[in-house]
């Protein structure tokens, strides 16, 4: 799940972190460490607009958080700077709701066009609902 927000106002001291939040099950926020700190956010790639971006696993939401299938996922975040912590964010009311991680795929094949500088891989996309987790694949780590 891609985490974005905007820039806040840092009032004159420049913002040295940011706490994310996630609201488990139980009703209780707890800090994701896919966001705990400035090393796992990164600049959007929406130049229109300042704004941060982090990475949850949708394993963290489901293992940590213990949030159910389709259950919608509250987030709330707040940056941090040398007068101390700033207000916590509006709470979303819409957004990404839990899905199944994609299913391990295949090992993927070394491709014919391999040599000594470079390595070259082929792999069978997921397509299927099963496959993907009835989520869109946003790409591949190899």
């Amino acid at each position: 799940m891609k985490v974005e927000w905007e820039v806040p106002d840092d009032n004159g001291s420049g913002i040295t972190d940011y706490n994310v939040e996630i609201k488990a099950a139980d009703a209780v926020w707890h800090t994701t460490n896919d966001c705990k700190d400035k090393d796992s956010i990164m600049q959007s790639t929406d130049t229109s607009r300042q704004l941060l971006v982090c990475k949850v696993q949708m394993s963290t939401l489901r293992n940590k958080f213990n949030l159910p299938f389709d259950q919608l996922v509250e987030i709330r975040i707040r940056g941090l700077n040398l007068a101390g912590m700033g207000p916590w964010s509006r709470v979303n009311n819409v957004g990404v709701t839990v899905r199944s991680e994609p299913k391990q795929m295949k090992k993927p094949l070394r491709g014919e066009q391999t040599s000594e500088t470079r390595i070259h891989v082929k792999w069978d996309s997921l397509f299927l609902k099963e496959e993907t987790g009835d989520s869109m694949i946003l790409g591949y780590v190899v």
